[in-house]
């Protein structure tokens, strides 16, 4: 009885692993051929390392949610390549830093442009903020641990579903612009105010408080030793633009000074580097002041996007000494 009970088993999970990988939702083994692609919105972490390694890329858009609503042909033609949108939501720097090694070791990348969100930097060097731990088993080339991957219940559900044909969860199919939701929101300054504490802007979006010795650290650790590793590829370090509420949130809760500090410190731990440049959109005081061109206080409208990746392609809002002071003077005004 055991032994058949053995044998059962055994033969259950061969089954489970050879359909999940025949069906590989996640495109950990590659693209797919005989059905269409799903891009799950809240399993970017299971999906973007797949992406990665077998998609044809030589310029990547990653980093945080803001980085999300880019047309990958249209950011592409204005920085003259064949661009991929990798970005994850609420990404923290040790999550940038696993993503980047999985990135930079296919060998397509020529050039890198990641957003600089304060928040990635905050808590400590290996903090991660969703609930989802990053599934670090599709991050590496090591076929050992794929177990996780073909045996994951995850992945039998996303695979069953896919072979039945049933429609479910938040998903785009569309390779050209896998993240991009900025079609499902309204940008407008009555949206962004809808529901706001003026007198306490933090109440709903709980921000922990920041340190510059935690954010330095976390720079540090994840980010610092990846760009001096890697000469020869192209990094856009951006520093999105809020909007003018969060830099409210940031007087009430403390904030500024650290963050303006943060934004010295990485300036000088890059500017020795060829191969990185800094772009600063927060002084731009025409977007940061119009509430119209955001869904919240964070998040942007495609519109900024697009004009941020022209300004990158012409080399402007670039971070030097002599923009430094009047970029502080802007933002603490």
């Amino acid at each position: 009885y055991a032994l058949t009970l053995a044998i059962a088993c055994a033969t259950l999970a061969g089954a489970v692993m050879v359909f999940n990988f025949a069906v590989d939702p996640f495109q950990h083994y590659r693209q797919p051929t005989w059905y269409e692609a799903r891009y799950y919105r809240p399993l970017q972490r299971y999906v973007n390392p797949g992406m990665a390694r077998h998609y044809d890329y030589d310029t990547v858009i990653t980093g945080s949610s803001m980085m999300e609503n880019y047309r990958n042909a249209e950011a592409g033609a204005i920085l003259g390549g064949k661009a991929i949108n990798l970005a994850m939501g609420a990404m923290t720097a040790w999550e940038l830093r696993q993503l980047l090694t999985t990135i930079i070791a296919t060998g397509k990348a020529k050039h890198i442009v990641l957003d600089l969100n304060f928040n990635a930097f905050a808590g400590s060097p290996e903090v991660q903020e969703v609930t989802d731990p990053l599934p670090l088993y599709l991050y590496d080339d090591s076929p050992w641990n794929d177990v996780r991957y073909l045996l994951h219940a995850q992945t039998l559900g996303k695979s069953v579903e896919i072979a039945l044909g049933i429609k479910r969860g938040r998903y785009s199919t569309d390779a050209g612009q896998p993240w991009y939701w900025a079609d499902e929101y309204e940008f407008s300054g009555k949206a962004t105010l809808r529901g706001l504490d003026l007198g306490n802007i933090n109440r709903d979006f709980k921000q922990a408080p920041r340190t510059l010795e935690g954010m330095r650290a976390s720079f540090a650790a994840n980010l610092l030793p990846i760009l001096r590793a890697h000469p020869e590829v192209r990094f856009s370090l951006v520093y999105p633009p809020y909007s003018a509420l969060v830099w409210e949130d940031f007087r009430q809760r403390g904030q500024v000074e650290v963050s303006l500090a943060f934004k010295r410190s990485v300036f000088d731990a890059v500017r020795g580097l060829p191969n990185v440049t800094l772009f600063d959109f927060q002084p731009r005081v025409e977007w940061v002041t119009n509430l119209d061109n955001y869904k919240d206080i964070y998040h942007f409208s495609p519109a900024i996007s697009r004009d941020m990746i022209s300004a990158i392609a012409k080399g402007g809002d670039r971070v030097t000494p002599e923009s430094l002071p009047a970029s502080e003077a802007i933002l603490r005004s």
